[in-house]
């Protein structure tokens, strides 16, 4: 193998041809040994730099010196959200996990959406940057982007970093970046004309928004399919594989789902040609130079591949704060066998839900994921909706809020609700909206954060 390792272990090779086919289409034996490599080297780092994992490990009677294979990480305890606050609580106002907290030093300060708590404040250094930017630009290089194209990002800008992301991917291929931020900070119109206007190449967005886009355009009289626009990156929102192709139809372009955490600062996974063949049901490959993914069970234990789990990541491109079995709190399985594209990496599912976002209805688990898929399966004209789990009478329902034209079509209503009963085992209640009357309710229209369909509004 000639899989080439930068002096630094926190620099990465960018996508090439020499990068595809030295490491991703080596054998397991091979990028696993790289894997190892790179592992030891930054858990040696992390023992020295950051009392945050001295003190965890030691604690758990593990040390850097027990990793002689990447399975061994499995001994390591994990740590998530809740481990975190309680070190900003104690070690404020970063905790205890980084390695440098100088002001002097922090080009960025960056926050979580605070969607499940308190939003934990992620300093990002100057020396950091040039590691996180090598696996951003990366996943850009593997689907296509070049110097080229012209890439309009339609995720919020602020202190959430998702966008910044997004800017850094952009800047690190080269290519020019249109700023437009949500339909929040940038009407869709607004966003429509540019896109238009300035021959935008490649489109990122959450996937509803991309829809939405879409709608816009047409409203004003142009067709998305006629523009420019070749690539739609989509990244941050459970959706369906019809969605998916929806997407792809009306823009005329290829989309492609990412997988990134602003936990963990990595975008580790990306879809391939098989991928996009199989509307990503064939799964993201994981950069595993750089990241190891686990699937975990509620008793904390590795999932056979195929089975779903709670993502746990261990993230090492992150100088200040490399993330050693970090727990996403994301629903997602992974695949080991070697991919139709011809690549060995380990692939993984496009997210399906939180684990703190399942809700629960009568004894049957709901994911955000499984309700797009369902009502997409219901009628493809369905293009926006939320449901809400709801204690009637002192029983659970389920109700589906639909946006449609015609509010008296009771056929449409029993076609959602046939659906409903025949794929996720409930009989809901179906409400019909007029069209625009949901965005208040999922977000997508802002999107400020991840646009919610699925909500829990039950008490006691």
């Amino acid at each position: 193998m000639s899989y080439s390792f930068d002096p630094d272990i926190f620099r990465y090779p960018r996508y090439s041809e020499e990068f595809d086919r030295d490491f991703c289409r080596a054998s397991r034996d091979e990028i696993l040994h790289v894997q190892q490599t790179r592992l030891k080297a930054v858990l040696d780092y992390c023992w020295r730099e950051m009392p945050f994992y001295r003190r965890l490990w030691e604690s758990s009677g593990v040390s850097p010196a027990d990793i002689r294979h990447p399975d061994d990480i499995a001994r390591f305890p994990t740590w998530d959200k809740e481990v975190q606050r309680a070190e900003i609580e104690a070690h404020p106002p970063f905790g205890s996990y980084y390695r440098d907290t100088d002001p002097a030093n922090i080009s960025y300060l960056l926050s979580s959406g605070g969607t499940t708590g308190t939003p934990r404040i992620f300093p990002i250094m100057r020396d950091d940057l040039p590691g996180l930017q090598d696996i951003q630009a990366r996943t850009m290089g593997f689907i296509g982007v070049k110097s080229s194209d012209i890439v309009q990002v339609t995720t919020h800008y602020s202190a959430l970093a998702g966008a910044w992301c997004g800017t850094w991917a952009v800047e690190g291929v080269g290519a020019a970046l249109v700023p437009t931020g949500s339909g929040k900070a940038m009407p869709s119109m607004r966003q429509v004309d540019l896109i238009h206007r300035m021959g935008v190449t490649v489109l990122r967005s959450q996937a509803s928004y991309a829809e939405r886009l879409a709608k816009t355009a047409r409203e004003m009289g142009l067709d998305p399919a006629a523009m420019k626009v070749r690539t739609i990156i989509t990244a941050g929102e459970s959706y369906s594989q019809e969605r998916r192709r929806r997407i792809e139809q009306e823009w005329n372009a290829k989309v492609y789902d990412f997988f990134g955490s602003s936990d963990t600062f990595n975008w580790s996974s990306v879809d391939c040609e098989h991928s996009q063949a199989t509307l990503g049901a064939a799964g993201m490959h994981v950069w595993e130079d750089c990241c190891i993914v686990e699937v975990l069970d509620e008793q904390g234990r590795i999932c056979a591949p195929g089975k779903y789990g709670e993502m746990t990541i261990t993230s090492l491109n992150w100088r200040n704060s490399p993330r050693i079995r970090y727990r996403t709190g994301d629903l997602v399985t992974v695949f080991t066998d070697r991919c139709g594209c011809g690549r060995n990496l380990v692939r993984m599912s496009s997210i399906i839900g939180r684990v703190d976002h399942v809700v629960r209805i009568r004894g049957v688990n709901i994911y955000p994921g499984a309700i797009d898929a369902t009502i997409s399966k219901a009628d493809p004209a369905i293009r926006e909706f939320y449901a809400v789990a709801s204690r009637v009478d002192g029983r659970d329902e389920l109700r589906i809020v639909v946006e449609w034209p015609d509010l008296r079509d009771e056929t449409i209503v029993e076609r959602v609700r046939r659906t409903v009963v025949t794929h996720l085992s409930l009989t809901p209640v179906v409400e019909l909206v007029p069209p625009g009357s949901t965005t208040t309710k999922t977000g997508i229209e802002g999107a400020l954060n991840k646009p919610r369909r699925l909500f829990d509004e039950r008490s006691g």
